[in-house]
């Protein structure tokens, strides 16, 4: 488990701004990255069983979407693994739909293409079922770091789609979100660190998933 990692999770209301910006500043976190456009596309078995292990507190479980940033789409599967509090990220690549405008094909076109290559895959990861898109997450990601590698994400513009087989995956209108959510991710090893850092935050972590909180949003799963 030594490529796993904490992340913790904060929802930032409008009244949450100054807090934030006192705390990038007070602990001299610096802008790491350019800002960019992250979509996500989640899969699930039929039943729903990663909405059902998230919601039962199940220590490892995973989660799997379709992820690509701006317009530039070298599209991934990411198989999201977690294991109590610490998680892990596997990715695979899926050569068939670099540089195709995903939004523009219909998420049966997209089951196909990311259930073939699963099975393309060595599949130690034990993805031995059949996945089906249900909703597409996008939003506007910002990248802080620390000196010693802790890193901090701000994601504002949060948008969700619901999908439907038969048609495009921005075929239906999208629903906004208007908080922001700040993720705090660091290895084991900042684990002290961490704690120190966030102590005077003034806001707890929460559990939370975009995946769960999309979905609650066009009532398909009670979540809060």
């Amino acid at each position: 488990m030594n490529n796993y990692r904490y992340e913790l999770k904060y929802i930032l209301e409008e009244f949450n701004h100054s807090e934030l910006d006192l705390f990038l500043i007070k602990n001299k976190i610096k802008k790491s990255y350019p800002c960019r456009k992250v979509n996500s596309l989640y899969f699930d078995e039929l039943d729903y069983t990663s909405v059902k292990d998230n919601l039962s507190g199940i220590g490892k479980r995973k989660k799997i979407r379709l992820r690509w940033y701006d317009n530039n789409i070298e599209p991934f599967l990411e198989i999201k693994i977690k294991n109590s509090k610490l998680g892990h990220k596997e990715k695979i690549k899926i050569e068939s739909l670099k540089n195709v405008d995903i939004n523009k094909l219909t998420a049966r076109e997209l089951f196909y293409e990311v259930n073939n290559s699963i099975k393309r895959f060595d599949n130690s990861l034990e993805l031995n079922t059949m996945l089906f898109p249900n909703l597409k997450v996008s939003y506007q990601r910002n990248y802080f770091e620390t000196k010693n590698n802790l890193r901090v994400t701000i994601d504002d513009q949060i948008k969700f789609n619901i999908v439907n087989l038969n048609q495009e995956v921005d075929h239906f209108k999208q629903i906004n979100y208007y908080n922001k959510i700040l993720e705090i991710k660091f290895n084991r090893d900042l684990f002290n660190f961490s704690q120190n850092l966030i102590s005077d935050f003034g806001i707890r972590p929460q559990r939370m998933s975009k995946y769960l909180l999309g979905l609650s949003q066009f009532g398909l799963v009670e979540y809060t």
